[in-house]
């Protein structure tokens, strides 16, 4: 069970294409952590599955750091009898020794939002003050380093980064990064048949690049397993949750920007009913007759569709070239 928890809308940056949108100055409280175990306790004997993976979310989680050293210490007192493990993505800026130590010691894993060049990251992820972050992420990976903390760099690709993508993950590698993921922002409305043909170009050189390094892991696209797994259906709801500032639970990350989707609260969990998002085959209609219907995630991430399109079942031009590019990679 996948449970993603927003434990701050608060940042000490202003990026330009932040996804929270709107931020605050909220954290969630310490009173929660008792009701988001509860709730845990509740659903991961419902969800079918025999992991308990905790996911910390912002705004920036490392404004919160006390919230997330106590709900891993409750969740440790419960001794469960699977596996529990964590994750957070973090931009980077507020490490210090006490961080990075106990990151060390519980094995979470740590996840840093940036963009690659300097250049390109500076003009984009700036501190309020309006200066750039990367000098700043820079000199914390000398602390990472030391202490041992082994990180993802998880790169966001713009329609107007594309053309430098492989630069980019050249520059991190040089930086000392071993694990980079490249994500495209599939909200970006500057994607054009331009952009993407240089998108294409590059997303070829970075697998090639990938090939060429095996001591690299490098992700970028769509994996050969998950290519292969097929339309499962959205979990959301039974064994994927999110958890809001506020307490309220929606069935994943992208419903969390919509009210309207909200499917209970911590507060009343002996109300909740697990969800049932099914994906209707006959529904994605824009889909049919594609080559990739059986196996493409827009098959069964409705709520990533809903955020882009507006409809669950559409997935948009750009997400639906980018997937495409992946499967023909792969040769399927």
């Amino acid at each position: 069970m996948v449970v993603s928890i927003w434990i701050t809308d608060n940042c000490n940056m202003n990026c330009d294409y932040c996804y929270v949108g709107e931020k605050g100055k909220r954290n969630m409280p310490l009173s929660f952590i008792e009701k988001i175990i509860l709730f845990i306790n509740r659903q991961q004997p419902l969800s079918g599955t025999e992991l308990l993976y905790i996911k910390f979310f912002g705004g920036e989680p490392l404004m919160n750091f006390g919230f997330i050293k106590q709900l891993m210490s409750a969740i440790q007192m419960q001794k469960y009898n699977f596996p529990v493990r964590y994750s957070i993505t973090t931009n980077g800026t507020l490490f210090n020794s006490e961080i990075i130590s106990y990151m060390v010691t519980n094995s979470i894993d740590c996840s840093i939002s940036m963009d690659g060049l300097p250049e390109i990251h500076d003009k984009h992820r700036k501190m309020k003050n309006g200066k750039g972050s990367w000098k700043i992420i820079r000199e914390n990976m000398k602390s990472l380093r030391q202490q041992g903390l082994d990180v993802t760099a998880r790169m966001t690709c713009t329609s107007y980064t594309a053309d430098c993508l492989l630069d980019s993950v050249k520059f991190l590698v040089k930086e000392g990064f071993r694990n980079i993921q490249a994500v495209p922002d599939y909200f970006d409305a500057g994607w054009d048949d331009e952009c993407f043909k240089g998108l294409s170009k590059q997303y070829n050189l970075v697998k090639e690049y990938g090939k060429k390094h095996p001591e690299l892991n490098i992700t970028i696209g769509i994996s050969e397993k998950n290519a292969r797994k097929g339309n499962t259906g959205c979990g959301g709801g039974i064994s994927t949750f999110s958890i809001n500032v506020d307490g309220d639970i929606f069935p994943c990350t992208y419903a969390v920007a919509f009210p309207k989707f909200k499917i209970g609260d911590i507060f009343h969990i002996e109300d909740y009913q697990p969800s049932d998002f099914t994906v209707k085959r006959e529904d994605r209609k824009d889909c049919k007759g594609c080559r990739y219907f059986q196996i493409c995630i827009s098959g069964r991430c409705i709520f990533l569709n809903y955020k882009i399109t507006g409809d669950f079942y559409r997935p948009g031009d750009f997400f639906c070239s980018y997937q495409k590019l992946g499967y023909q990679y792969l040769g399927l």
